[in-house]
């Protein structure tokens, strides 16, 4: 998938998460969008930026698809799933950015080396929570508290504190797909792919 293909179907995506959750207008659809080959999925970074794969986009719009997905959308086509799938991905994303989930992390301790995968997985279980109970759709399944044993409903730093405590100087298991563990340094969690903001260089003045 070009470039230009994949920010056309992050558009689509974004304006498909605006009809369904319409009081997110405004900041997430501002969010500025950045090219990043190889990252493997989208995320968020402590510049508010989507970073985005081509390719991951191409996945999650692509499929496959079941009929229990076509069917929660009223009977909806394979472009209309995959592009309800991929508006999932972005508003989860954008949720790490309106719940101020670098900011907890900082003031409770998760932001350090080891402690960046658990907390990225607690805001994750949080937001999952919301998003299924909302009706929203996955590409894959989505990082969740019961795959810890964790009752639902609970706040980030809940979660947090209960996988560290599950944790006993183990790693956390990785969760494969997006949405799960992987959402970039405005998760708690800086990806080694993420860029650096441009500078933009002084022009010279006319002499």
């Amino acid at each position: 998938m070009s470039m230009t293909t994949a920010r056309a179907q992050i558009g689509f995506a974004r304006l498909y998460a605006w009809h369904k959750a319409p009081f997110f207008e405004g900041s997430m659809l501002e969010m500025p969008m950045v090219e990043v080959e190889g990252l493997g999925t989208l995320a968020v970074d402590q510049y508010a930026r989507l970073l985005f794969d081509p390719e991951a986009v191409q996945s999650f719009v692509a499929g496959p698809h079941t009929a229990v997905e076509r069917a929660a959308l009223g009977g909806g086509t394979d472009q209309q799933v995959g592009t309800a799938k991929l508006a999932t991905v972005c508003i989860h994303e954008f949720l790490h950015i309106a719940l101020d989930h670098r900011r907890r992390g900082e003031k409770i301790g998760g932001s350090s080396d080891e402690e960046k995968l658990p907390f990225n997985l607690a805001t994750d279980c949080s937001i999952n929570c919301i998003l299924t109970d909302g009706g929203w759709i996955f590409p894959g399944k989505p990082c969740l508290p019961e795959d810890f044993g964790f009752p639902r409903g609970l706040t980030a730093e809940d979660y947090y504190s209960r996988l560290l405590e599950k944790k006993q100087g183990k790693e956390p298991e990785k969760k494969k797909g997006p949405c799960s563990g992987q959402c970039g340094s405005c998760a708690g969690n800086p990806l080694p792919k993420e860029p650096k903001p441009q500078v933009l260089q002084p022009q010279p003045q006319p002499q």
